[in-house]
């Protein structure tokens, strides 16, 4: 192989990685802002629904329960099947879970919605950042800081646009 098709692969290759942590960034920052929305909407679901603040915990927790006990699972079925198909699966389930959370009539049907947008957010952590550390192999270090930031960004900035 010549220096310029080194080069030319090289370079074929950082454009990937970075199309990559671009990708999963973005992927992060909706999700964690998902996960994060919640806070917001509990006080609505609150004074909608008449909750008790352990009822409010409750659904929470079924977010949060979801979105955790399924992260293991996930990584596993995405070592079958392609992580891309099942991230993009995951992220639109994720949107479902609250558009059914907004047309629920009751707790039931919330709890159930906030289930079901926790299990599509589980799909985001164990792919994406297998991804990334795949993407850039020995020098993922800083790359795996960017794309943790930027579900960060994600935390503020979807609340904060609600």
């Amino acid at each position: 192989m010549s220096v310029s098709a080194e080069a030319g692969a090289s370079s074929s290759g950082s454009v990937r990685a970075t199309r990559t942590l671009t990708v999963t960034g973005l992927n992060h920052a909706l999700h964690d802002g998902y996960t994060d929305l919640i806070y917001v909407l509990l006080p609505v679901w609150q004074a909608e629904f008449a909750l008790s603040y352990g009822l409010l915990a409750l659904l929470r927790g079924l977010y949060a329960g979801a979105m955790a006990g399924l992260q293991i699972p996930v990584g596993r079925i995405a070592e079958r099947i392609d992580g891309k198909i099942i991230l993009i699966a995951g992220t639109a389930l994720s949107a479902l879970g609250y558009v059914c959370a907004g047309f629920s009539g009751g707790v039931i049907g919330l709890g159930l919605a906030l289930a079901l947008s926790g299990a599509g957010s589980s799909t985001q952590h164990p792919i994406a950042s297998a991804a990334v550390s795949r993407a850039y192999g020995a020098g993922a270090r800083g790359p795996l800081g960017i794309y943790n930031f930027s579900g960060d960004l994600g935390k503020a900035a979807i609340p904060a646009l609600t």
